[in-house]
C-alpha cells in the first residue's frame, strides 16, 4: 500500500491524486496556492469542474451562433423591422 508522510493513506491520498490530475488536465496549473486538507482539495476539484462545464457550454453557444450565419446587420434588421 502506498503511504505518503504528509497525505497518509486511503481516501486522503486518492483525493489528492485526483485533485492533482484534474488541476493539470484543466490547465489551471499547479501553482503557489494549493489546498492543504482533503476538503480543500475536493472543493477545488468541484470548482474546476464547474468552470469546465461553464466553458464548455459557452463554447457550444458561440459555436451555434457562428454556424447559424447570423450577422450583426441581420440581427439589427430583425430587431428593428
Amino acid at each position: 500500500m502506498i503511504n505518503n508522510p504528509q497525505l497518509g493513506t486511503g481516501v486522503n491520498l486518492y483525493v489528492f491524486v485526483f485533485y492533482w490530475v484534474f488541476t493539470i488536465i484543466t490547465t489551471v496549473g499547479y501553482g503557489d496556492f494549493t489546498g492543504g486538507t482533503t476538503v480543500e482539495y475536493a472543493v477545488t476539484v468541484l470548482i474546476e469542474f464547474v468552470g469546465l462545464i461553464c466553458f464548455t457550454v459557452l463554447t457550444l453557444l458561440v459555436n451555434q451562433l457562428v454556424e447559424s450565419g447570423l450577422t450583426y446587420e441581420k440581427f439589427i434588421s430583425d430587431k428593428f423591422t
